[in-house]
């Protein structure tokens, strides 16, 4: 590997990109030489729009819609990245503040955070595996929250994005050991 290339030719998904952590995160990462995927549940408009920054930087861009709790999602979104015959970077960064107080939650709110956070990284992370292990220099990056570990904002809970998150960290590092042969 020359390091002098390292962030040359790269195809990047970002999920949750189009606002936020993801859009800047986009806006950071536009080059030439840099394909980004830019996922998004259904923000069409922001998605778009930060298409268009990275475009202007010389960049290359994708728009990929989807819900990641539904389990067909990431594998589709992977799919759609193989197409252009690599994928160098993942930045699993989908994600959402549920504030329902754990007396409050309903199962089913519960079951949607941990399907679209914790299991959407695992069925990315498990699906896009032999593109990350054929990169020359593949990365995954999960982006977790202060939830994790805090669990309240200004005396509001969030049980269902705590748990997830941390969920999404401890697969984080089991991908870690997984993946440090390669």
């Amino acid at each position: 590997m020359n390091p002098q290339n390292e962030n040359r030719n790269r195809t990047i998904l970002v999920t949750g990109a189009a606002s936020g952590i993801g859009a800047a995160l986009c806006r950071r990462l536009a080059a030439p030489d840099i394909t980004l995927f830019i996922h998004t549940r259904a923000n069409r408009t922001g998605a778009e729009e930060v298409a268009r920054a990275v475009e202007a930087k010389g960049g290359r861009s994708h728009l990929l819609l989807g819900d990641l709790a539904d389990t067909g999602v990431a594998a589709d979104l992977i799919a759609s990245v193989a197409s252009e015959g690599r994928l160098d970077g993942l930045v699993a960064n989908a994600g959402f503040a549920d504030k329902t107080p754990l007396a409050s939650l309903e199962d089913d709110a519960l079951a949607h955070s941990l399907a679209a956070i914790t299991g959407g990284f695992h069925r990315l992370c498990r699906a896009a595996m032999p593109l990350l292990q054929a990169a020359e220099v593949g990365r995954v990056v999960a982006v977790s929250s202060f939830v994790a570990h805090r669990f309240q904002l200004d005396g509001v809970s969030m049980p269902a994005s705590a748990a997830a998150k941390a969920g999404l960290e401890a697969l984080a590092r089991a991908l870690a050991v997984d993946l440090a042969p390669f």
